[in-house]
């Protein structure tokens, strides 16, 4: 399974930003793209397969230090899409989708590969991301 995980904490750099974290690195790409093993699940649990995640300023303020998370490495991607066959043929979705055009529900996303995680993270620091950042995470 491939993943894009953080080792440890650093302030994102962005091209003309002032450093306001001097007690912590400066990366580029504080993200590395890794294999990691997929977990078995145990009794009574599924594995899913996620297809995307989104990237919000939660991500950024785990890399950045201001939230701290449980453990490192963490695994970007708190958000998740969850690919289901039921949720596919489920009647109310079916009902729903056309009437989300209808009544002008058009969600404005940015979509970016899971290697592009690192240029999502600039562009949401600089406040140059309009809506949801999504990414897709390779089959």
């Amino acid at each position: 399974m491939i993943a894009m995980v953080l080792r440890e904490f650093c302030e994102v750099e962005t091209a003309g930003a002032q450093r306001l974290r001097l007690d912590i690195p400066l990366k580029k790409e504080p993200l590395e793209m890794v294999e990691i093993s997929s977990p078995l699940p145990g009794l009574h649990q599924i594995l899913v397969k996620i297809s995307a995640c989104g990237i919000c300023h939660t991500e950024l303020d785990e890399i950045e230090g201001r939230l701290v998370p449980p453990r490192f490495p963490v695994v970007l991607g708190h958000e998740k899409e969850i690919k289901s066959v039921a949720n596919v043929t489920r009647q109310d979705a079916k009902e729903f989708l056309p009437l989300a055009a209808e009544i002008g529900i058009i969600p404005e996303i940015q979509e970016f590969k899971l290697e592009q995680a690192n240029q999502a993270l600039v562009l949401l620091k600089q406040g140059k991301m309009q809506g949801a950042g999504v990414l897709r995470i390779p089959d």
